[in-house]
């Protein structure tokens, strides 16, 4: 049995396992145990490496799910650490060595998600057959290098940031939001505003622009004072209005004055995709990966995204299990 850094490859061949025999409640099971599962960005990429030089396509594909999950709920503070060393280099209170420090850690930042970003899209090009997977395996050994890097640099930085006094420091840390919806329906599009400095900050408000193609439920939202350290979500209600690639526009203001701004893009579909044409995606083949996407949006009464604001309920879920076994049940990596 190959040694693995995570308990994910394992708990998948038990969740393939069950779905090959039929045994949805147990599949359901694992396939929750897989997205409970918290393990590291260093862990994660050496399972990625693995499953990917062995040709596991599918197994590799759900860690790769795992992987943009981690980057995604780590985001935030990763970039909160990053934004108050910037804050603290700025502020002039710092040793020159200190300072030199900072400086450097906040340039690996970001080259650090340059590398990320990079190596994701990578990852997808090597699914859709456009890229060899032991060019793909190299690039993940150098993107595990330099977040072991990048870990010790950020702890370090950390400890040296902590150490000074700063004025209130609000910052947008992170956005999320499905990356399509259909015309005609609403998404949420999730803020996250804090404070990395130490004193409290004014008042703080969040203004939303759209072009033509989407429209905001509101323009602006107030978010209030924060002490030092707090951070809190601002949800967005977003609609679409015309199919294409539309954009929208955050901007954190301090006392009516613009502090930071970010864009998210989305993909307005002109009409509603099924369910299973949803899960299925632009392969219209089902996986087990896309099982345990369905597993995941029926346990938790989710909207698939491209449906019209569309769930999965336990017959389409059974419908799809069927499908996948009737079509992969004596596969060995499907």
């Amino acid at each position: 049995m190959q040694d693995t850094s995570t308990q994910i490859p394992e708990l998948f061949d038990e969740y393939r396992s069950a779905l090959a025999e039929g045994d949805l409640p147990a599949a359901v099971g694992y396939a929750v145990q897989i997205d409970d599962t918290e393990s590291s960005i260093d862990s994660l990429l050496g399972d990625f490496s693995t499953a990917v030089d062995n040709d596991r396509r599918v197994l590799a594909r759900t860690i790769l799910g795992q992987i943009a999950d981690a980057y995604e709920r780590n985001g935030r503070e990763f970039q909160a650490r990053t934004q108050r060393a910037m804050a603290a280099v700025e502020e002039g209170t710092l040793t020159e060595s200190e300072r030199e420090e900072l400086l450097a850690f906040t340039r690996n930042a970001a080259q650090t998600d340059l590398t990320r970003t990079g190596f994701l899209v990578e990852a997808v090009n090597f699914f859709e057959g456009t890229r060899d997977g032991s060019e793909l395996v190299e690039t993940t050994n150098r993107v595990r290098n330099t977040e072991r890097d990048i870990g010790e640099a950020s702890d370090t930085a950390s400890s040296v940031a902590s150490e000074a006094s700063l004025t209130a420091t609000p910052s947008i840390l992170g956005n999320s939001a499905p990356e399509e919806l259909t015309r005609g329906t609403t998404v949420e599009l999730v803020a996250t505003v804090g404070n990395v400095g130490d004193a409290e900050s004014v008042d703080l408000s969040v203004t939303v622009e759209s072009d033509e193609g989407l429209e905001p439920a509101r323009s602006s939202y107030e978010v209030g004072r924060l002490m030092g350290g707090d951070r809190t979500d601002v949800t967005i209600e977003v609609s679409g209005r015309r199919a294409g690639s539309h954009s929208v526009t955050i901007r954190l203001e301090a006392d009516g004055s613009v502090v930071e701004s970010v864009t998210h893009s989305f993909d307005v579909r002109e009409t509603a995709q099924s369910v299973s044409e949803a899960i299925a995606g632009e392969s219209g083949e089902l996986d087990a990966t896309d099982i345990r996407t369905a597993i995941t949006h029926w346990t938790n009464d989710t909207q698939v995204p491209g449906t019209g604001g569309e769930t999965v309920d336990t017959e389409t879920l059974q419908g799809l299990v069927t499908e996948w076994v009737e079509a992969n049940g004596d596969e060995t990596d499907a």
